[in-house]
């Protein structure tokens, strides 16, 4: 996990783009069916969408949703596993509130004839489960698999140099 705010961003940036990716093919399949098609169009979505899931993570729910999981959820002899789960789903709750208006806001730009608040009403019933799914056992241990490679490496790699120099 994460140790300043340079490892908190890295990670931040994997998570994220993970997550968006895989809310975006979710998202495309529920529109158009299980096929090819769906992930190029998914794709195309994926730099707007990434983009304004970053913007809020980092400036809107971030920074509270990890303070509620400390209060609230985490005590000091909590496992590493309530740790984890507290703070994903701290995170995860909020960011399908938002995303999910991102997302009608979208449709509704593109035609969609309901009303804006129904749209987003169908998006986070609809998206809360599958958000809560990909966080706790497809993005969240890959991006900690992904930020343990990057980070441990470059540690083992400033550990060897020192060693070298002494």
């Amino acid at each position: 996990m994460p140790k300043n705010k340079q490892e908190g961003f890295v990670y931040s940036f994997i998570m994220c783009f993970m997550m968006v990716l895989l809310m975006s093919i979710y998202n495309m399949v529920w529109q158009m069916g299980w096929t090819w098609e769906a992930l190029p169009e998914a794709w195309l979505g994926l730099p707007l969408g990434f983009a304004v899931a970053f913007a809020i993570d980092n400036l809107i729910v971030g920074t509270p949703a990890k303070a509620f999981a400390h209060k609230y959820l985490i005590k000091k002899t909590s496992s590493h596993m309530r740790r984890v789960l507290s703070i994903s789903l701290s995170i995860v709750v909020p960011m399908v509130i938002f995303m999910s208006l991102y997302g009608a806001i979208m449709a509704w730009s593109h035609g969609a004839q309901a009303p804006i608040f129904v749209l987003w009403g169908v998006n986070i019933l609809r998206g809360l489960p599958a958000a809560v799914i990909f966080n706790l056992f497809i993005a969240g241990p890959l991006a900690r698999i992904a930020f343990g490679w990057i980070f441990r490496k470059k540690e083992k790699q400033l550990a060897k140099l020192a060693e070298e120099e002494a």
